[in-house]
């Protein structure tokens, strides 16, 4: 079952080299601008600021500069 869902999810390459630590980047790097598309969303559509609580100032900082990810997507 996992075997035929890695199967279908694998990128077809077109014979060069493939260095799937470049795939990893390239996933963060999505994942970072869809959350940070997210996050503003959620911002607009309450018309303000969303407060995080002091203990998740990782989070905080992980949406706010998660538009870095278009940067990293194209390095």
């Amino acid at each position: 079952m996992v075997t035929a869902l890695t199967n279908r999810l694998r990128r077809v390459t077109n014979g060069r080299a493939w260095i799937p630590e470049i795939d990893g980047l390239r996933f963060l790097a999505i994942a970072g601008v869809v959350l940070f598309h997210i996050g503003g969303e959620l911002s607009a559509r309450s018309g303000h600021i969303i407060p995080l609580e002091h203990r998740y100032w990782l989070v905080g900082l992980a949406l706010g500069n998660a538009d870095r990810g278009v940067r990293l997507f194209l390095f």
